[in-house]
Order: structure tokens, then sequence, then C-alpha cells
């Protein structure tokens, strides 16, 4: 009887293992010394420095699995949140409790999805995750999207766990417009199989409530929806890629919100060396007039939250470039350099110009020291708004 329980087991623990075929635990810890100086033309000068996590990169923890169906079919998930460094300002404008995850919410607040796919067919993936926006822009920065100022592209406006509000005109630009393009979002998206190099995809959104009193009349309305369209294509050393996406919002029947994003970018790799080269269009409009005519907030969050008021239609683009260097096996380099322009309806006008720089040693297969320096401009009629940061700091992938 003994045995026969035990050989039940094993059948089991082997079905088990045959059903989910693979599950990884993977993560990074980032932690360093930060110090920055924000400047505002005719105002305060702020500076700091502090020890700090996430400069290189975002601290995090994640679960990946796969199931194989079979006949070429599978199905994956992934769970990944944010972690919790800084036990009292976090890594975001709301203020945390020391547990684990950012924001003290719940697992997932960086990636919740599941794929269904097909060698054939391709993928279908379904949840909350990347924007197409926000990989081609991660994708042609050296650094993967370091937490740091000067990658205009990236708009970076927190360095490590800093919130800073240095008025700078290309933060956020609306209560309902978000940042200038949507990291991540809750959608459904399809990405084909590569041919011949070349994948493509594309990916919706819709979010919609509606509200009517017991005579029928509308009340309420605030339906948001998004489409996105993607492409890659990667032949040898040379990779291209590009997004496209719009999302529209409406709030209480009075206006329409429409925010559009253009990504294009490539890369090509000869020897030691990597260059980059992206282009991004990023384009807000609101139908009230009120809103359309105002002028823009002079502070607004740098992080992904909302401004005190409403700011007017806007379109901010950005020229930057890259160059990627392996000094020695353990050793990489990096600087990046852009310029833009932000324009609002009624004429204003802000210049932009970013720089980082930063070198990255390996001191084993998963752990790095590395040194970041990175400065954004804003200039305006009013004078030159200067954020500046450097960073030493180490991180450690698992």
């Amino acid at each position: 009887m003994k045995k026969s329980l035990i050989a039940l087991a094993a059948l089991a623990t082997v079905g088990a293992a045959q059903a989910q075929s693979s599950v990884t635990m993977y993560g990074i810890v980032d932690y360093g010394w930060t110090t920055y100086k924000n400047q505002i033309a005719g105002g305060n000068t702020t500076k700091g420095d502090e020890v700090a996590g996430g400069s290189l990169s975002t601290s995090r923890l994640g679960f990946r699995g796969t199931e194989d169906l079979g006949g070429g079919r599978s199905v994956s998930f992934n769970l990944e949140s944010a972690l919790n460094q800084d036990s009292t300002t976090g890594r975001s404008s709301t203020a945390n409790t020391g547990g684990l995850l950012s924001n003290s919410t719940s697992a997932g607040n960086r990636a919740s999805l599941i794929t269904l796919s097909d060698k054939a067919l391709g993928s279908l993936i379904m949840g909350y995750g990347a924007t197409s926006n926000h990989s081609v822009r991660v994708a042609m920065d050296p650094t993967a999207g370091s937490n740091i100022y000067g990658n205009l592209a990236l708009d970076v406006g927190q360095v490590g766990g800093i919130t800073t509000t240095a008025g700078q005109a290309d933060g956020i630009i609306a209560a309902d417009a978000g940042a200038w393009y949507a990291a991540r979002a809750q959608q459904i998206a399809y990405e084909s199989p590569r041919f011949g190099g070349l994948r493509v995809g594309g990916g919706v959104v819709r979010v919609d409530q509606d509200i009517t009193n017991s005579s029928g009349v509308a009340q309420n309305a605030t339906p948001t929806t998004a489409h996105s369209l993607a492409f890659d294509y990667v032949q040898g050393q040379l990779a291209v890629m590009g997004a496209y996406s719009q999302r529209k919002s409406a709030a209480a029947l009075t206006n329409e919100a429409k925010l559009t994003n253009i990504a294009v970018g490539g890369k090509y790799t000869f020897g030691p060396v990597t260059a980059y080269a992206i282009h991004t269009n990023d384009k807000y409009e609101n139908s009230l007039a009120s809103v359309r005519d105002d002028a823009v907030v002079t502070a607004l969050s740098l992080t992904g939250g909302t401004s005190s008021a409403a700011a007017g239609d806007g379109q901010r683009k950005v020229n930057q470039a890259s160059l990627e260097a392996s000094l020695n096996p353990k050793t990489v380099a990096h600087v990046t350099y852009g310029t833009g322009d932000y324009r609002l309806s009624q004429g204003t006008q802000y210049d932009l110009k970013g720089i980082q720089a930063g070198l990255r040693y390996s001191l084993s297969k998963r752990t790095t020291a590395y040194a970041l320096y990175g400065r954004t401009e804003v200039d305006s009629s009013a004078g030159t708004n200067k954020d500046t940061a450097t960073a030493l700091g180490l991180r450690h992938s698992f």
C-alpha cells in the first residue's frame, strides 16, 4: 500500500512537470548613491544626494512560465512587479510603508500577461504590460531604460528614488493625458511570427463606462480607447523598429482628449561599437477650447502623475542618437545626445536638449558596477531649466 502511494505521488509529480514545462523566478536589485541638482529659470535651485535604488535599472521581482500544448502551440504567463527599495519615498510620488512591492500594491504592477502562441500563426497577448511605443524607446537606449536624466525619448523625470518637480515643459501636460506616452497598458495584442526578419503586431485598449438616470438620459460617459501598430526588422547586425499608437478619452460628456505617439528607431553593430538612432513624435489634443487654449502649467509632475491644472494642446518632437562601445570584455561605455522641441497651440515653444553618459563594469555574469551622468535642459523665453544627476551603484540580476 505504501509503495503504491509513493508510485502514485511520483506519477502525479511527473504529470505536473510535463504540463508545466518551465517556471522561472527572476529579478533585479539595483542600489547606489545618487546626487542631483534642479535649476528653475528665475526660481529656486534644489540640490540633494541620497542612497537610492534603481538608477540603472528598476528593481523588480518576476515569475514567468510556459506550458507546451503540443503541435507548435504553447501558453505562457509573466507576472512582474517593481520592488519598493526605499521604505518612505519609494519610486513614486506616493509614500510607501516599507512593503516588498512598490507603492504597496499587489504583484504585477509592471506586467501581468498571458500569451497563447502558435509557431505558424503568431501570438495573442492579453493583460497589462509594456506598450509597443515604450518597447521601441527602451530598445533604442543602450541602458534599456535607466532612471536618470538625459534621455529625451524616454522623458525620464525621476532619479533613483527621488521625485522632482522642476517645472519642465516636457513633463505631464494635462490631467486626462497622463505622460507624453503610456509605458504600460491593459490591452489585447497580436504579434506575428518572423518572415525574413520582419515581425508585425498591433493592440487595442477599451475601457468604457456610461451612466444614465431613470429617464434614460446620459449623466456621464468616460470611454477610453486606444489602438497601436508596430513592426521590427532584424537582419544580421541591423535592427529597425517602429510603433504608432493613438489614445482617446472623454470626461463627463464635455471634452475628448487625444494622444498620438510615434517612435521609429534603428541600431547597427560594427565590431565592439553599436550605434542607435530614434525619432519620437508625441502629440496631445483636447476638444475643449478652455483647455486647448490654456497656457502650460508652471509646475509639472515628471513621474507619471497628473498636473494641478489643464495644459494646452502640445506636440513634442525628439531626435536622439547613442553610441555604445565595449572597451574590454568587462567594460561598456555609452553616450546619448538628443534635441527636440515642445510647442503649444497658442504659440509657446520650448527647446529641449539632453545628454547622458555612463560606464558599466561586469563584476560577474550577473553583477554590474556602474557610473551614470545625465542632464536635461528646457529652454524658453523665460530662461533655461536644468536637471542634472550622477549615480554610482551596483546592479545584481538573478
